[in-house]
């Protein structure tokens, strides 16, 4: 299994679902909590992506966006559909939800 970290405040927040996927599938991971000092001081080194966190990092490689993020650990503990219209309806409800949260 691959290198993995997830990088988000220690708050439930955006990770909170994507912890509960990776560890629903067994799927080790470091889960590096931050705080927002740290955010601060990480963001100006540049090792925060412009949308900032949470952040997925895979054997070196950062990964942002915290829907496309739980939508792969979600394929990952098999909680994600197979079926095109079952995919639909759950990409419906995390996109609805991102509008929730960007309100």
């Amino acid at each position: 299994m691959s290198n993995m970290e997830l990088k988000y405040f220690d708050i439930e927040g955006r990770a909170f679902m994507i912890r509960v996927a990776l560890h629903h599938a067994g799927i080790a991971f470091t889960d590096n909590r931050i705080n927002f000092a740290q955010y601060k001081e990480q963001k100006a080194a540049g090792q925060i992506p412009v949308t900032g966190l949470p952040t997925l990092t895979i054997d070196g490689v950062v990964y942002n966006q915290s829907f496309a993020i739980l939508r792969y650990a979600g394929k990952l503990a098999n909680l994600y559909p197979h079926d095109p219209t079952q995919a639909l309806i759950v990409d419906l409800v995390l996109d609805t939800a991102g509008e929730i949260f960007a309100k």
